[in-house]
């Protein structure tokens, strides 16, 4: 779990004790503190501009097979998220709203199977 702001990162780790959740990393600071490894799901919820300036760095840190929850963003930008993650590879399973609000429920590729 990664968060700009000091405070969001001590309320993550209150929610995950809460919650009795195992987090392996609340970090401090932007895309730039994800550790270097990937992970088989990635959660981001931030607006549409922050997400279309990210998504690529965060896609590089899915694993294959992996899942992706986008959020924060409007349903008017439905359509341009939607392409935005064809776009680095990834299929998108599901879209859910919330009033006006949406989240996308992406995967990546599976790895190729030896026949």
């Amino acid at each position: 779990m990664i968060d700009i702001e000091e405070a969001a990162v001590e309320n993550a780790g209150e929610h995950c004790a809460m919650n009795q959740v195992t987090a392996r990393h609340i970090l401090q600071g932007s895309r730039e503190a994800i550790p270097d490894q990937t992970y088989d799901l990635i959660l981001a919820n931030i607006t549409r501009n922050v997400l279309e300036e990210c998504l690529p760095d965060l896609c590089s840190h899915l694993a294959p097979g992996g899942h992706l929850v986008i959020s924060g963003f409007l349903e008017q930008d439905k359509d341009f998220m939607i392409r935005l993650l064809e776009g680095l590879g990834l299929k998108t399973e599901q879209v859910m709203k919330e009033l006006d609000w949406l989240a996308i429920y992406a995967t990546a590729p599976a790895p190729l199977r030896n026949a």
